[in-house]
């Protein structure tokens, strides 16, 4: 058991890193001297990651009249928070991609992050909160630890997976149960590894902070990203939207639902919104390298 974790967590430092440019974007977002064209300049120097940026930009999902052909007009729709929102999300899919074949697909596992994605930004939507382009990045990338697992062995994660089902339990403590590190430690690992900023840390280690006194230990502006992850996973997981690797369906919390203002009646007319939202957001699933 001891020697398949070691090696698991080896090939998830292995890994290849995220572009340079994503990196670059990210320390020029907070920069007030940064503009448009120089931010249009820096991502040209990935001329693939460019090209899928602005495959996205231009799907349904952001509805821009006449679709955009430059980086600097894209920017002027979405702000710089966004594209660099979709240049960090497009990164991760680049080096995540994966085709594996068994009892949890890729392609079901990153339409539940998709689900997750459209319920977080239409949560943030309706608790009024401003930046609702990394809350869609939280709820897609709060689970890369299973699709980076399910890249670097998926034998063991596919046991992991048929263990869950078969027993009714967690897939975090199946992969344990099989050897393998649990998705959040692998999820936080990569998080590191790849600079992402901390409101993703923290929506990738959510469940870390859900009890109160784990929740006093946060910002109180990071709270948010905590109830805003762990509302979409609940939500997701009802509806049955994509495969997050098990069948264990989280407890609804009444604080949970209290916070986020939210009545067991609001569940319907959620799912029906992410239902329709997700079909504009289809081009995420394709450029994790599948097609619906």
């Amino acid at each position: 058991m001891i020697v398949n974790f070691r090696k698991v967590i080896d090939r998830i430092d292995s890994l290849p890193t995220l572009s340079p440019v994503a990196n670059q974007i990210a320390a020029m977002v907070n920069d007030p001297n940064s503009d448009a064209k120089k931010i249009a300049a820096v991502l040209r120097n990935d001329p693939a990651l460019t090209a899928k940026v602005l495959k996205l930009v231009n799907s349904p999902y952001y509805a821009i009249p006449g679709g955009v052909s430059d980086v600097s007009t894209a920017i002027s729709f979405l702000g710089f928070n966004t594209l660099y929102q979709l240049v960090l999300s497009v990164s991760v899919l680049s080096v995540l991609s994966s085709k594996q074949e068994g009892e949890l697909s890729p392609f079901e596992l990153w339409k539940y992050s998709v689900g997750c994605a459209t319920m977080g930004e239409l949560l943030a939507e309706h608790v009024m909160y401003p930046e609702t382009s990394i809350c869609f990045t939280a709820g897609l990338l709060h689970d890369i630890g299973k699709i980076a697992l399910l890249r670097v062995a998926p034998k063991k994660f596919q046991e992991a997976v048929n263990l869950a089902r078969e027993e009714g339990i967690p897939l975090n403590k199946a992969a344990l149960d099989t050897g393998l590190p649990n998705h959040q430690t692998v999820g936080s690992r990569l998080a590191e590894k790849w600079r992402f900023p901390m409101p993703l840390r923290i929506a990738i280690n959510y469940q870390r902070y859900l009890a109160d006194t784990s929740r006093a230990t946060l910002a109180r502006n990071m709270g948010i990203f905590v109830d805003i992850t762990a509302m979409a996973d609940i939500m997701v997981r009802r509806y049955k939207f994509g495969d997050p690797g098990d069948d264990v369906l989280p407890e609804v919390d009444d604080a949970l639902m209290e916070r986020m203002r939210i009545k067991e009646e609001d569940f319907d007319v959620f799912e029906e919104k992410m239902h329709e939202a997700t079909q504009r957001s289809k081009i995420v699933l394709e450029l994790a390298g599948e097609t619906s």
